[in-house]
């Protein structure tokens, strides 16, 4: 199936929240100083709730598939990163660009090209910077 031209080697399906997930409740943004802890990053996990985000943006739920990605957004600077990481970095910036927070959309895209070049998110990353154009003077 073709979502925002991403090829998927999976069919989409419907997925129910999993029992033991919870919705991150709101907070003030991180420094870049600041401890995080991060999650774990076992790939099922990560598996999982890319196979959930995706769904939710197939549904144009896009601030609830953000959401979700949130958890895994600080291996995208991370040393070490799970697999699959830079696909949470290319959804995140779809996810904002579609909320019209177009300059985050570029960060998140810009960040997947940078940290992970060689990858397919990073390929998609490029047409969607591509599209968006250039950051807007102020």
């Amino acid at each position: 199936m073709l979502l925002t031209g991403c090829a998927m080697k999976y069919d989409l399906y419907a997925l129910e929240a999993p029992a033991d997930w919870q919705a991150q409740p709101d907070a003030a943004p991180r420094t870049a100083t600041e401890d995080v802890a991060l999650p774990s990053p076992a790939d099922g996990d990560i598996a999982r709730d890319l196979d959930w985000a995706v769904e939710l943006i197939a549904q144009l739920e896009y601030a609830q598939a953000a959401d979700i990605l949130e958890r895994w957004a600080p291996y995208l600077q991370a040393d070490t990163t799970p697999p699959r990481v830079a696909e949470v970095g290319f959804w995140l910036g779809y996810c904002s660009e579609k909320q019209d927070l177009l300059d985050e959309a570029r960060d998140y895209y810009s960040l997947v090209l940078a940290r992970f070049p060689r990858e397919p998110a990073a390929a998609q990353a490029y047409r969607r910077l591509n599209a968006l154009g250039p950051k807007a003077e102020p």
